[in-house]
């Protein structure tokens, strides 16, 4: 899943940078066009109509870089996503602990105060009594 995400922002990227690009040559024909129109009557349909090709053309230019910087976080995501599936790390300075008991005699003392800690078996987990929190 983890290369999945990152080739997805990648592509994704591509297609933004690469339509942007060429939508912006669609705002500089538009524009040239809109020069070429509008010198004569300023206030013609057709000087309307070319100025309106502009507006259009920078929208498409501003969504496609919009799809560039979604597939760049797309892609970003998918390399730091951790292999482990989204499991969270232990604590800093906590060792973690196994979550199935071992199969002889189940043993595990709390690490905040050293005395032994008990299996319950409806959590899944070790919980000790002198702190009375889960280990």
């Amino acid at each position: 899943m983890k290369y999945v995400l990152a080739i997805v922002g990648v592509v994704l990227l591509v297609v933004g940078i690469a339509g942007a690009v060429v939508s912006y040559s669609n705002v500089t024909a538009a524009a040239l066009n809109a020069a070429a129109v509008c010198i004569n009557n300023p206030i013609s349909a057709e000087c309307f109509s070319a100025t309106a090709a502009i507006n259009s053309a920078w929208t498409t230019v501003i969504l496609f870089a919009l799809l560039g910087v979604v597939g760049f976080i797309v892609m970003i995501v998918g390399l730091v996503m951790d292999a482990s599936k989204g499991a969270a790390a232990p604590a800093p300075g906590m060792a973690p602990m196994a979550m199935a008991p071992p199969s002889a005699a189940p043993t595990a003392t709390c690490p905040r105060c050293g005395r032994p800690a008990r299996w319950v078996p409806q959590y899944q987990r070790w919980f000790c009594d002198a702190e009375n929190a889960y280990v």
